[in-house]
Parts: C-alpha cells; sequence; structure tokens
C-alpha cells in the first residue's frame, strides 16, 4: 500500500493549486495501462495528504465511521445561498483506465438530504454524490454516480461499475453534496479495474461486411393482429417481439409469463403466415432491478433460477417454429453491484442461460446483451462467448440529450417554455462541447464496429431512436440507418404502436407529451424508415399479406389426423362394421385419409407416413384428457377432424374453447407442423362459425365441407348398404373425396383459406 500512498498524495496535491484542477496526474512510478484487480484509487483517511485535501474543499475527517473507523463529512446548511454545493474532486490517472472497466464502492449515511426549495421535489441526479466522472474527446463529459442518495439513512455500501471510453481524457472521483442541503458521511471509498481494456487485433483493410438481410421495428406490448398487415405493407421482415411486465401489474412473474407466451404464440403464427421472422425480447425477467436498475437476478439465487428456467420453458414450447429467429436473452443489462461467488454476472448468466437452451433448441440463434443498458461503451472490453449461433446487440440512443429531450424534463410541455433557445438539433447541435453529425454517431459505435471485425460475429442494433418532436429526428434515423448499413447490421426500430412518443405515425409536432395527434400525411421519419425496409423487397427478403398465395413447403413426411370415426373407426359386430379406416368407405383406399394421401403422394412423388389418433364417438374433451398421445408423433402435417360428437350447447366455453385448447396443444407440441382443420360433418349450425374464429385467431387454413355435407349423395344413407343408421349417417365413397379435396385445397391455399 506504500505505493499507493505516494500516489494519493500526488492526487491530494493537484488541488492546493486551483491552476491543475482538471489537469491529469501523472508519476514515472504509474503504468501505462491499469490491470485486472488493481486498486486505482482509495481514500485513505489515515494518510495526512488526502486528509488535507479534504479539509481544503469543505469535508471534515472524523472517527464517524461505520465502526468507529475515520469517516468524511460534507455538509450543506439549509438557507445555503450561492452555489449549493460541498464537493471534494479527486484526479485520477486516465491513461490506466482508458479502455477498462471500473468499479467503485463506498460505504455512505445521509441525514436530511433534500431540495434546497421546499416546494420542489430533489432530482435524481442531485442530492449526495458518490461519483465517477470522465472526459472525451469524441463522446463529451459523463457522470456516473450512485443515485437517489437523498434524506435520511444509516451506513450503507454504494457500488457502482462502469467502463472509461478510449478516447478518456479526464477521470475523476467526486464525493459531497450538490444541490441540496443535509449531511453525507463517506467511508472506505476505492476505485479497482474489474475489467482491463479488450484487445482488438483489426484485420488490415477489412471495411466491406456482409450486407444486413433483417429491418424492422420493436413491437408493441400486445398482440394485434391487423400490426402485421399494416407492417407487411410496409415490407418489414423483422420484429422484436417484447415481452414487457407493466410496473401495475402485480401477479407472480410465472403468471404473467404464461399469458405473455399465449401472446407470442398468435405473434410467431402471424409473422410465419406473411414471411416475417421474430426476435424473442425478455424485456422484463424476474425479481426485475433494484432501485439503481441492476438486475436482481445477478445477486439472488431464486430469480437466477427463475430467468433460466423461464428460458428453458420458452425453448421447448417454440423451438422449430417457422416465425422464430432468436432468443434475446436480456433486455439492457445493469449491474452496479458484484455478484456472490455462487452466481454469475450480467454475462455469464446469459451463458448458462445459453448453454440450456442449446440442450433443448440447437439451432435457433442467440442474442448477447451487454452491460450498461446494452450500450456500444460495453463492447470495449466484451469478448466473445463460448456459444454457438450467437449475434451480438447493441441499443442506439446517443447522445440521448438529443434522442430523449423532453421526455423525463418539463421540457415536454409547452407551457412557458422557449424551446427556440433549449431545444438540441441534428445535426449541427452540441451535446458537452460535441458537434453532432454522423460522424460522431460512426465513433460513437466505433467500439461495436471494432468487435465485429476483430471476431467476425454478426451485429443486431435491437432498438435505436429518437423522440418525435426531436428537430432533426428524422435525419438521425436515416444517418443511423446508413451507418448499420454500411457495417452490415441488421436493426429493428423502436417502435412500432408501442408509444406516440416514438412513433412515426404521429406528428412531429407539438412539443407536448399530453398531446400526440396522428399524424394526417406520412412524416419524414415513417418516410425514412420506409425508404430503408423497401430494401427487403429489393433483395427478394419481402414479408408477405395475408392473403398472399401460399409459399412453397418442404415435402410432406408425416401427417397426423386427429379425428373421430370419420378418420377411424375399428371394426364393430355390434354396429356392423367391419372396416378398419374411416366409417362408411367401402375400403381403406376409399376413406378420407388415404384419399388426401393420394393427391398429395401424385403432387409430391413420395408417399408420407400417416399417424392417426382418432376413434369411434371421440370428443374435444377426450382428446385433452389425454395429451400425451397427440405429443408423441413429429409431423409436418395435421389435420384436425373434430366436433361431430360434441354434442353440448354452442358457446364459447363449452364448444369452441375446448377446440381452441386442442388447437393450442397441436401447436404448443409440433410448432413446426402446419394445421388445417375441417368443417364438422352435418353438423349444428353454428358449430363451423366457432372453428373458423379459431382458425381465424390462429392463423390456420379451414377445410369447408358444408356443401359436401348437404349434398345427400354424399351420404353413407343414399347408397342404402348400412342397416345401422349410424354408419349411414356417415359420409360415403363420394363424401370422403369430397373431405380429402376440401382439406387438399385449404392447404394449397395457404393464407387464403384462413376464414
Amino acid at each position: 500500500m506504500k505505493k499507493l500512498h505516494l500516489f494519493t498524495i500526488l492526487i491530494a496535491m493537484t488541488f492546493f493549486a486551483p491552476c491543475l484542477l482538471g489537469e491529469e496526474a501523472t508519476s514515472p512510478e504509474l503504468k501505462k495501462s491499469g490491470s485486472d484487480g488493481e486498486v486505482i484509487f482509495e481514500l485513505d483517511l489515515s494518510d495526512p495528504a488526502i486528509r488535507l485535501a479534504l479539509e481544503q474543499q469543505g469535508g471534515v475527517v472524523s472517527n464517524d465511521g461505520p465502526n468507529g473507523e475515520p469517516a468524511v463529512k460534507f455538509h450543506v446548511p439549509v438557507g445555503e445561498t450561492g452555489k449549493i454545493e460541498s464537493m471534494a474532486h479527486f484526479v485520477l490517472p486516465v491513461e490506466k483506465l482508458q479502455g477498462a472497466r471500473v468499479m467503485l464502492t463506498a460505504m455512505v449515511r445521509g441525514e436530511s438530504l433534500k431540495s434546497p426549495d421546499p416546494k420542489l421535489p430533489l432530482p435524481g441526479y442531485l442530492g449526495g454524490k458518490c461519483q465517477f466522472y470522465l472526459n472525451t474527446n469524441g463522446r463529451g463529459k459523463r457522470w456516473l454516480d450512485a443515485r437517489g442518495l437523498h434524506g435520511t439513512f444509516p451506513w450503507r455500501e454504494v457500488s457502482m461499475l462502469c467502463g472509461v471510453l478510449d478516447d478518456a481524457t479526464q477521470t475523476q472521483v467526486r464525493i459531497g453534496v450538490e444541490g441540496a442541503t443535509g449531511t453525507l458521511w463517506i467511508s472506505a471509498l476505492r476505485l479497482t479495474i474489474v475489467q482491463s481494456k479488450a484487445v482488438r487485433v483489426l484485420p488490415e483493410g477489412q471495411t466491406i461486411s456482409t450486407p444486413a438481410t433483417k429491418r424492422g421495428v420493436m413491437s408493441p406490448h400486445r398482440y394485434v393482429e391487423k400490426d402485421f398487415d399494416d407492417l407487411a405493407a410496409w415490407n418489414v421482415n423483422v420484429i422484436r417481439w417484447q415481452m414487457s411486465k407493466r410496473p401495475n401489474d402485480q401477479r407472480p412473474y410465472e403468471e404473467w409469463l404464461d399469458e405473455k407466451l399465449d401472446d407470442l404464440a398468435l405473434a410467431l403464427d402471424a409473422a410465419a403466415a406473411r414471411g416475417m421472422k421474430l426476435v424473442v425480447d425478455m424485456h422484463s425477467v424476474p425479481g426485475d432491478r433494484y432501485p439503481d436498475r441492476t438486475h436482481r437476478m445477478y445477486l439472488e439465487k431464486v430469480h437466477h433460477d427463475a430467468f433460466v428456467a423461464a428460458w428453458e420453458k420458452i425453448a421447448r414450447r417454440f423451438k422449430g417454429h417457422p416465425g422464430l429467429w432468436a432468443y434475446d436473452l436480456v433486455n439492457e443489462p445493469v449491474q452496479n453491484y458484484p455478484s456472490p461467488p455462487e452466481l454469475p454476472d450480467w454475462l455469464g448468466i446469459q451463458v448458462v442461460t445459453g448453454k440450456a437452451i442449446r440442450k433443448i433448441d440447437p439451432d435457433v440463434a442467440l442474442m448477447i446483451e451487454v452491460d450498461q443498458w446494452d450500450s456500444p461503451d460495453s463492447f470495449l472490453w466484451l469478448d466473445p462467448v463460448p456459444l454457438t449461433n450467437v449475434i451480438y446487440q447493441a441499443h442506439m440512443y446517443w447522445p440521448w440529450e438529443f434522442t430523449h429531450q423532453g421526455i423525463k424534463t418539463n421540457q415536454g410541455g409547452a407551457d412557458g417554455k422557449d424551446f427556440d433557445k433549449e431545444k438540441i438539433v441534428y445535426p449541427g447541435g452540441k451535446v458537452q462541447d460535441v458537434t453532432l453529425n454522423k460522424e460522431a454517431l460512426r465513433r460513437y459505435l466505433a467500439p461495436v464496429r471494432d468487435f465485429q471485425l476483430a471476431h467476425g460475429v454478426p451485429i443486431f442494433i435491437g432498438e435505436f431512436s429518437a423522440v418525435r418532436w426531436a428537430p432533426g429526428a428524422a435525419q438521425y434515423i436515416d444517418d443511423c440507418i446508413a451507418i448499420f448499413e454500411e457495417y452490415g447490421w441488421d436493426w429493428t426500430y423502436h417502435a412500432f404502436r408501442e408509444s406516440p412518443v416514438w412513433s412515426v405515425e404521429h406528428a412531429n409536432l407539438p412539443f407536448d407529451r399530453t398531446n400526440h395527434p396522428i399524424a394526417t400525411t406520412p412524416t419524414d421519419r415513417e418516410k425514412v424508415l420506409r425508404k430503408w425496409f423497401d430494401l427487403n423487397a429489393a433483395d427478394g427478403r419481402k414479408s408477405t399479406s395475408a392473403a398472399a398465395p401460399a409459399q412453397d413447403h418442404p415435402p410432406i413426411r408425416k401427417i397426423l389426423f386427429v379425428g373421430d370415426s370419420i378418420t377411424f373407426h375399428a371394426p364393430s359386430e355390434k354396429l356392423g362394421w367391419s372396416g378398419n379406416w374411416g366409417m362408411a368407405a367401402d375400403s381403406k383406399s376409399n376413406d378420407y385419409v388415404h384419399q388426401l394421401m393420394a393427391l398429395i403422394s401424385e403432387h409430391q412423388g413420395t408417399e408420407p407416413e400417416v399417424m392417426i389418433q382418432a376413434a369411434g364417438g371421440g370428443t374435444l374433451p377426450g382428446k385433452l384428457a389425454n395429451p400425451e398421445t397427440l405429443k408423441e408423433a413429429t409431423p409436418d402435417l395435421i389435420v384436425v377432424q373434430m366436433g361431430e360428437n360434441d354434442n353440448v350447447s354452442l358457446d364459447e366455453v363449452d364448444f369452441q374453447k375446448p377446440y381452441e385448447d386442442l388447437i393450442v396443444l397441436l401447436r404448443v407440441a409440433h410448432p413446426q407442423a402446419r394445421i388445417v382443420c375441417t368443417g364438422v360433418w352435418r353438423g349444428k349450425v353454428g358449430k363451423d362459425e366457432m372453428i373458423k374464429a379459431v382458425c381465424r385467431k390462429h392463423r390456420i387454413p379451414f377445410a369447408d365441407i358444408a356443401q359436401v355435407s348437404a349434398n345427400r349423395q354424399n351420404r353413407a344413407a343414399s347408397g342404402g348398404q348400412w342397416a345401422n343408421e349410424g354408419v349411414a349417417w356417415h359420409p360415403n365413397n363420394l363424401g370422403m373425396k369430397g373431405y380429402a379435396i376440401a382439406i387438399w385445397e385449404a392447404l394449397n391455399a395457404g393464407e387464403s383459406a384462413i376464414p
């Protein structure tokens, strides 16, 4: 520690001469770059030079620490005028910190830390301060601190993890009270390098990337079928589907998740039907976040385990779904405290979860997001993870002062505001002395680009945007996308019909958080997005509308028939039936199952394997009572012929709901399979309409056999060969042929056969 004491003396001396404040502290003894675990600064209150530096800046050192050890006190009295603060600054060696990830820890206690104006609340960024400050050449100044040091509280630990940009020109630790009255005590403060800058070996002269293939939007909070039709018309081909738990939703996480997965099932079906892909975005995680926004699951095992289990459930349910592109494991990780030894951190939990998913689904892409809100800066110290088929994701909201202007301040309201003086314009505006333009955006994204080039990995920009009233928002969006496209990054805009603040369908003005008029003509922001979406059509990756013809499908190798006696009935001496196929057909080759097989075989040149789950008297509750029998097969096509024996009241509870439950069971068990549902043979009025409603909701083709059923020549009774009325009630060979043709036509019509 001797060397550290010499260093802290050097730091303290910079405050004896005001002219040195803000200049870099240097020493021949200091290395040019720090190493993992190295303590860069410690507030050693036994060091006379440190104590003197603190006293000269308003701090008072006394033995009032957590256990009677030394602590420094900063106090701003009530009624203070002028500059309301009592702060001490310590300059750090910037060359040791550039590109590193550091952790600032301290013990703090507060007393009556409150707003100097009793009529106004104390903003979150003011009050007690335990702060890490840095200044950069290309990205301005940043203040990263433990927020919410307000009011009166006993001794507690604060901790903050942050990254130091590689173009940093100055770094400081700042402690005290700012913009508030009251008292703050600080003890045991230290700054430690937790991860040094990653070494990137960039290939010489590599500037060309594989072109972007997916361009789209983030989703609303719930499934609406019309949204998919509209996005198809915009040529969107990917949607980042966010599963977000609203703050007022007090249900247990598992209950909320089950509902969201049912919504996701609808979205995946709708996406697949239109040639789109979905990214499953775990926007809300078990345990949520601490007040400082750290995810609890990095620190609490119960939430860690629930998170892994949630993804295992998702993978089991949706593995192989044609609408699924990627599992986006954690939305915007934030970790300001170290994980306990038995738990992985923000990156480690994604690796653990990814390995658990790979045991279930070896194919679907995994998306990795990075610490501190998925910030590009965090790529500075990122190394590739040991998983297969990985896409690395970043979010782009820089500079925040431009993209989010007016959202969390009173600038969103128009009363008495002079927006010409307070608004930030793109391009040409300035934030922290940095002029905003496309090259500034490029510099900000450089850590992601370097990571991409060094490791040859795919990049996805999951979120980027600018608030609708930001002056120049359309140009900002256009410049961002132009960079993404240049680098070959896929992207989704935030967001589509989620909030009017970000909506390109809402007018740019007024500057008002309470008034969001729909635009009467397309906004410049919408035009920009649609210009880029048109590339999906130009390169053949255009989505399709719901009414588009069905796309070519691979050969049908296995068919699962779920039905009643029309599909299959075993021999019955009591009924005078000796067949072992669909009832009332005069031979196996003439029942609808085998007539449909003949049509398929003739078309594709190979005969599919048939699996039948059917029996005389079969009912919907009977099928649902034995779900495992429906899960064993791995079909490419499922034909559902049910409803004839369900002689219940025709309402949503007794008939439509169990029918939908059966469809959901089959969809979840066999997400890779196409499904066709038939109408009911000689059914009661209303049954077909309820089946159609289920098909419409789940985007399933419907084989209408109403006309076949209504024609008496198609009924077995017309031939007079069956003495038993039950057997004679069934379709004859012609009726069976009508079934087969109706199913074949619905299968080929695809989306057009959805009611």
